[in-house]
């Protein structure tokens, strides 16, 4: 489903153009040819987690492990899928907005080092992120229940341009000119199969086989020149690459609930990803050391995601949640194969990866208010996000901090959720910018300085529930009678 949404959310967002081409000091240490698209996206990413759907969930900070009592539980912990006991088709969309604020930057490859001035860049985007139809059913007289669902993981999509100038501050040196466009269309999905049934009251257990499919196509372009930009270049690098992700995995949860207390738990699997890349570039620079064309097909060694939630009831309408999770991106790395991306991290392409292991901390509340035959839940929640992402000069890592706000709307077998999440991260950083640069695979970065994220999201789910008679009938045409 998408949204539409106030022009406020629809001007300019999902900036990932700051280092964008930072990922080519990695490509110069390392041997043979590299995905450079790859990295140079990887490098510029800003959202990068493995997080759950639904606007429910974010309204508490996406503290839902130990709650998962709606369609999107399968995104969070299967096992909650286990206390929905109508069938339900659910739907959920977000818009948002992100910017990307480069300050005081420096070019240090020259003595003194020259002044770059300040940049702003940003996108926005309005997609689908969740679709799911669920039935429940009794065995043993006991809830099970079966779920087909579908969540874009990770949007890759992205548009952005970047214009700057460097400055001599002695004025020994001519002002250059320095343009940016990085453009990125793609993202990765997971379709899950889902079964979840209640062995007792208490102890819930779910269990979803999930396929991954990824795909995107990305292009860079720098240029440089001594005359204003964009309408005039005298050298340019240009980079084009196509890539694509399969593999498939479990996920396995568990949820165990009282009156007061649930304490829920999730493990999704690692995997042997997939992964092909094709690689052209192009650059007038004297010189160049990048390849003309480079492809590669890899198994990629996807990491395991684990988290543990609890929820606590202090009133029958009050909630409080609090998540951790830990995905180990340390470990996403290629598979020996016996070529250039060998044992590399799929994140900075290095042996000895520098990429963290994320942890994530979310805690949120809601508080349900009562009218007639409609129930209006408000939510409000926090939330730490790490990513895996270090700079190659300053070691800091991109770490979100935000706060989520949400409220929704229940009657009867209808019910509609809003929920608005902000996001920021500061940190010191590095980029690559200049095309003479990008051309000659530099090791290190020359310009530095400080970079600033603001992340703004809204997200709308909508739930129907059906009654179980049609449900249980088409369950016994399909699996018993077949006519």
């Amino acid at each position: 489903m998408i949204i539409g949404m106030p022009r406020y959310f629809v001007r300019s967002l999902f900036s990932l153009t700051f280092p964008a081409c930072l990922g080519l000091s990695l490509y110069a240490q390392t041997p043979g040819n590299l995905p450079l698209g790859l990295l140079i996206s990887q490098q510029s990413r800003t959202a990068f987690t493995i997080h759950g759907a639904g606007a429910r969930a974010e309204g508490i900070g996406g503290a839902f492990t130990a709650v998962a009592d709606d369609a999107t539980a399968v995104s969070f912990n299967p096992a909650g899928l286990g206390q929905l006991l109508q069938p339900e088709i659910s739907l959920v969309g977000m818009t948002y907005r992100r910017e990307l604020d480069n300050r005081d930057f420096l070019s240090t490859d020259h003595v003194p080092p020259l002044n770059l001035s300040d940049s702003l860049a940003s996108d926005q985007r309005t997609l689908p992120t969740f679709a799911s139809a669920t039935v429940p059913t009794k065995f043993l007289g006991k809830n099970l229940v079966f779920q087909l669902s579908w969540q874009r993981l990770f949007d890759l999509g992205q548009d952005t341009t970047q214009i700057v100038q460097e400055t001599d501050p002695t004025g020994a040196n001519a002002t250059k000119f320095l343009a940016q466009h990085i453009r990125q269309k793609g993202q990765v999905d997971v379709w899950s199969a889902a079964v979840a049934y209640d062995f007792s009251p208490r102890f819930l257990v779910g269990v979803s086989f999930n396929i991954w499919r990824g795909s995107w196509d990305f292009r860079s372009k720098s240029n440089e020149s001594l005359l204003p930009l964009p309408n005039a270049s005298t050298e340019f690098a240009q980079i084009q690459e196509t890539d694509k992700l399969q593999g498939s995995n479990w996920n396995i949860g568990v949820l165990w609930r009282s009156e007061k207390l649930n304490i829920g738990a999730v493990y999704r699997g690692a995997f042997a990803a997939r992964f092909d890349s094709r690689t052209t570039t192009q650059s007038n620079v004297d010189g160049t050391a990048l390849p003309g064309s480079f492809t590669a097909s890899y198994q990629l060694h996807w990491p395991e995601t684990y988290g543990a939630g609890l929820a606590f009831r202090p009133q029958q309408q009050w909630l409080l949640a609090l998540d951790w999770t830990r995905t180990r991106w340390s470990q996403a790395s290629f598979m020996p194969k016996g070529g250039s991306l060998d044992n590399l991290n799929f994140f900075d392409l290095q042996e000895n990866t520098q990429t963290p292991d994320a942890e994530t901390l979310r805690f949120g509340t809601e508080y349900l208010l009562f009218s007639g035959e409609s129930v209006i839940p408000l939510r409000v929640g926090v939330f730490k996000e790490p990513q895996p992402t270090v700079d190659s000069i300053s070691g800091d890592t991109r770490v979100f901090r935000g706060y989520t706000l949400g409220i929704g709307w229940k009657v009867r077998s209808f019910g509609v959720d809003l929920a608005y999440k902000f996001s920021q991260s500061s940190r010191s950083a590095s980029q690559f910018l200049e095309a003479d640069e990008i051309a000659s695979g530099k090791r290190v970065p020359s310009s530095q300085g400080h970079e600033s994220i603001h992340d703004q999201r809204v997200f709308l789910s909508m739930n129907f529930r059906f009654g179980n008679e049609g449900a249980n009938r088409l369950l016994h045409w399909f699996f018993v009678q077949g006519n």
